[in-house]
Formats: C-alpha cells, sequence, structure tokens
C-alpha cells in the first residue's frame, strides 16, 4: 500500500493497513514492514518481516527475520527477539552473519527486565544472564580479535553468578519463611552436628567407599552453608528482639559478625571435604560451635532444657569413661557449660511464664461430640509448679557447679555423684513441662504408622509362607544368583568413577570456555 501522504487533509480517511494475512512474502512484504518500521510500528512491522520470509531464498529469509528481531527489540520485545536470533545463530553458516553477539545482547536485556526479587522472576534472571555470557563467549571463539567480547564475557557472567546467588536466596526464603527463629537454628544446629558426628568414621575409611562418604558429607554441608544466607536477616532480627534495647547494639554487631564467621566455616568445609582432606573436619566442628552460640541466643526455654539435659549427660559419660575422650571438648568445660546452659533457662523461663502461671480456666460445659475422643486441651502451668521448677533449677545449678569444682580436684566419685545428682533435677523438671500437643499428635501418627507397617510385613511373611517357591518355577529354568553386596559396592563404585570422569570433562570444557581456543586447534 501506498505511504500516507503528508498535504492530505485530516477530513480524509486514514491509509488502508494490509491485513497480516495478506502480506505478501519476499522484497514486497519486506518493504511494506519496512515502512512500519520508519513509522515507529514495531511489532507490527516484526510480523510483516516474519511473513515475508516465508517461500523466499535462504539469505533473504535470514536478513528479513533478523529485521524482525531489530523491530522487536525496538519495541523492548527482547525475550522474543532472542528467541529469533538464536534460530538464526544456530542455523548459521560459516560464510553468513554470526547472530551470537546480538542475541546475547539481547538476553541480557531481557533478563534485566524481570524483577530481581521476585522468586519467579529471579530465576528466569539467572537463566537468561547464563544464555547471554554462553552467546557472547561463543561470538568471541569466532571473533578472537573483537576487543568488547571479552569484556561482554566478563560483564555478564559476573551479572549470572549475582543473579543465580540471588534466586538461590529467595527459593530458601521461600521455603522458610514461615518457620520461626528458633527452629531454622535449632534444625541447622542438628545437621551441623550430624554431619561433624560422621566424619571421624568417614576420614578413618581405607576403603574406597571413603571417596563416596566424604562426597556425600560435602554436600551435605554446602546445602546447609546455603541455608545459611537467607536466614541471616530473621536470625539478626529474631536477636535483635531478644536483646531487647538499643544499647546492646554492639552484642547484636558481635553475634552478626559470629554469623558471617560461620557461614564462611562451613562453606571452606564443604570445599576441604570435595576435595577429600581431612582438615574439613576441623572446620565442621567450628561451625558447630558457631552455631551452637547462635542458637542459644534465640532458643526457648523448653530447647534449652532438653540442650542441658543431653550437655549433663555426656559430661556423666566423658567421666565414667561410657564415652571416648574428645580433643575438642573438655569434661570441666562441659560442665560449667551444662551449668550455664541451666541458669539460662531459669531466666527464659520465668520471662515466659508469669508468676500466677498459664494454666487456662476450665470450660463451663465440656464440647459435644459424635462419639469421637475430644482433642486434647492445651496443659498449662500453675503457679505452684513455677515455683518447684524454679527451686529445681537452683538445686541443678548448685550441684552442677559442685561438680565442676570437684573435677578439677580430680575427686571421680564425688563428682560423678554431684553429677547424677544435677541430671536427676533437670529430668524431674522436664517432666514437670507441659508437652506440647503437636508432638503427641506425632507421637501418636508415628505409632499408628509403626503399628501399621508391623502388620503389613506380617501379612507379606504369611503369605510368603502359604506359597512354595518351587512352583513359581518353570521346568528347565534354572535360578538366578543373586547380587552380593560385595558386587553392589563395586557397582557403585564404578558409577562414581564415571560420574567423576563427567565431571571432571565438563570443568575442563568449561575452563576452555573462559578463554578462546587458537584457530589451529578449534574443533571444527
Amino acid at each position: 500500500p501506498p505511504s500516507p501522504d503528508p498535504s492530505s487533509t485530516t477530513n480524509a480517511p486514514p491509509a488502508v493497513i494490509v491485513p497480516e494475512k495478506e502480506i505478501p512474502a519476499g522484497r514486497h512484504g519486506a518493504r511494506y514492514a519496512q515502512r512500519l518500521f520508519k513509522r515507529g510500528e514495531f511489532i507490527s512491522a516484526a510480523d510483516a518481516y516474519l511473513q515475508a520470509s516465508q517461500g523466499v531464498s535462504r539469505q533473504a529469509s535470514r536478513n528479513f527475520r533478523h529485521n524482525a528481531a531489530v523491530a522487536l527489540a525496538k519495541a523492548g520485545e527482547f525475550e522474543r527477539s532472542a528467541e529469533i536470533l538464536r534460530s538464526l545463530a544456530l542455523q548459521a553458516r560459516r560464510d553468513e552473519t554470526d547472530e551470537n553477539l546480538a542475541l546475547g545482547s539481547a538476553l541480557y536485556r531481557s533478563a534485566e527486565q524481570l524483577d530481581e526479587n521476585d522468586h519467579d522472576d529471579a530465576q528466569k534472571r539467572a537463566e537468561r544472564f547464563r544464555a547471554s555470557a554462553e552467546a557472547f563467549k561463543e561470538y568471541w571463539r569466532h571473533n578472537t580479535d573483537a576487543a568488547s567480547a571479552r569484556d561482554n564475557v566478563a560483564i555478564t557472567v559476573s551479572r549470572t553468578e549475582d543473579a543465580e546467588a540471588q534466586a538461590k536466596a529467595l527459593a530458601l526464603a521461600k521455603t522458610y519463611e514461615n518457620t520461626p527463629a528458633p527452629q531454622l537454628a535449632d534444625e541447622m544446629l542438628t545437621e551441623q552436628r550430624a554431619i561433624a558426628a560422621a566424619l571421624p568414621a568417614a576420614i578413618t575409611n581405607t576403603t574406597p567407599t571413603r571417596i563416596i562418604e566424604l562426597e556425600a558429607l560435602a554436600k551435605r554441608q554446602k546445602e546447609l552453608a546455603e541455608r545459611w544466607i537467607p536466614l541471616k536477616g530473621k536470625l539478626a532480627e529474631a536477636m535483635a528482639q531478644q536483646q531487647g534495647s538499643a544499647s546492646n547494639a554492639q552484642h547484636v554487631a558481635a553475634l552478626t559478625q559470629l554469623m558471617e564467621a560461620t557461614h564462611e566455616e562451613m562453606q571452606s568445609g564443604a570445599h576441604k571435604l570435595r576435595d577429600l582432606d581431612a582438615v574439613g573436619f576441623r572446620s565442621a566442628k567450628i561451625a558447630e560451635h558457631g552455631t551452637y552460640q547462635l542458637w542459644k541466643t534465640v532458643a526457648p526455654h523448653d530447647m534449652i532444657l532438653r540442650e542441658d539435659i543431653r550437655q549433663q549427660t555426656n559430661v556423666i559419660g566423658q567421666c565414667d569413661g561410657s564415652i571416648p575422650k574428645d580433643d575438642y571438648s573438655d569434661p570441666i568445660e562441659s560442665q560449667h557449660e551444662a551449668s550455664m546452659l541451666t541458669k539460662l533457662f531459669k531466666q527464659r523461663f520465668a520471662q515466659a511464664v508469669p508468676e500466677e502461671g498459664t494454666v487456662p480456666p476450665p470450660e463451663s460445659t465440656p464440647p459435644e461430640n459424635d462419639g469421637e475422643s475430644a482433642p486434647p486441651q492445651p496443659e498449662g502451668i500453675s503457679a505452684e509448679t513455677r515455683a518447684e521448677i524454679l527451686k529445681l533449677c537452683q538445686e541443678a545449678i548448685d550441684s552442677q557447679e559442685q561438680a565442676a569444682e570437684l573435677m578439677k580436684t580430680g575427686n571421680k566419685e564425688a563428682a560423678l555423684k554431684a553429677q547424677h545428682s544435677g541430671h536427676n533435677k533437670l529430668a524431674t523438671i522436664q517432666t514437670l513441662l507441659p508437652k506440647q500437643q503437636n508432638q503427641d499428635q506425632q507421637d501418636q501418627k508415628q505409632d499408628s504408622q509403626e503399628d501399621q507397617k508391623q502388620q503389613d510385613q506380617q501379612q507379606n511373611q504369611e503369605q510368603n509362607q502359604e506359597q512354595d517357591p518351587q512352583e513359581d518355577k518353570q521346568p528347565g529354568e534354572e535360578s538366578k544368583p543373586q547380587e552380593t553386596p560385595e558386587d553392589k559396592d563395586i557397582r557403585k563404585l564404578l558409577a562414581k568413577a564415571l560420574e567423576r570422569e563427567r565431571e571432571h570433562e565438563a570443568e575442563k570444557r568449561r575452563r576452555e570456555d573462559l578463554i578462546p581456543l587458537p584457530a589451529f586447534e578449534r574443533d571444527w
């Protein structure tokens, strides 16, 4: 159609726009697309170029599709532009234009359009930055003299790392957004202790399975280190609330610094274990100590009592010889730590439970039920029980401090007697605290699952006893030998060796991608 006449009056009918289905292929359609492009109708121009690229020569089709990608980029449709440029880059021949530079730019722009603080967009953003870096690297391989190619790769790789870290943090934050800070700290402490407890056996293992065990522990340590990143803000907020006043800002800053150091130690331990370095055990123990110190800052009184009983039990085991000696713990220091935990429990219990107690008021009328058992009512703590718990706390503290002094003098028998006395008082306090309703329901559910599992196993055994295994065997058919545990271990080791070889080749290719190969070494 003819271009609009600028000298025409405003009363003249507007220029007729040919519908998209009537745009001819070839140069006529391309000229119409060009007019749309000059008028600033970039989306319509892109559609016209794409229709004009149908049924023409290869070179003309590539030119028209390239123009469509440019038009979409002008309109801000970088994602659609990248799709066209990607197909052109994959189908390019040696004598044709390299579209990887334009593809990298389009992917980079489309990644910038996404919201880095949105959970769904953050993952797409990281993927597009990564694809952009690969496109720039591919262009660099074929154009080694381009001065800007190396800068494009460096900038995009840096943006990719930041975007991936942001996406990982948002994913973990969404997973744990409804989990309280004390529970998060408790889960991290439990996992870190499990890793540190499993390391000595893996490090001293002299069989080839040592590689598998250490790599599995390295993976767990890495995942725990990654989990720390999105949780630092929540833990820091909880610690600030725990401290209460602005005068303790210096203490909160010190705890924040401890969080950073613990996170770095976890990362270092993961790298060392991945390299089969036994020094990773030291990093795991340091990370365990840091996690424990942070846990104490936010843990409620019931968690502290549980840890107190655990510490006191370990001290008794170290003194009577039932627990082997640990180079990273001293029995006297552990006894002082148990005493400190009892004091901390006493303080937080007194803060959580008022002097009048927390016993709920009795209901005037019992709730109606249809033959089903009524749900248990939440238990409370009376004023008398609160006073009894605080009294037992002070008695336990006295016994624990007495045990520490007796341990210093070498009076083992008297120290053990005082340790058992403190442990018994802590156990009595635990019986006086109300059980959590959710925990009771979980225990009942677990018991029912175990009963059902035992019933299923018993039924399967009865069915197997009723069937004669010889009846299922066909005449002339020989029984197949079963796979031994040694065969399974060998098969796992072979699979692990193949996996490590693939990882090595992938790492080698990644390093080669960072620096383009010389022309005489390229594998065309």
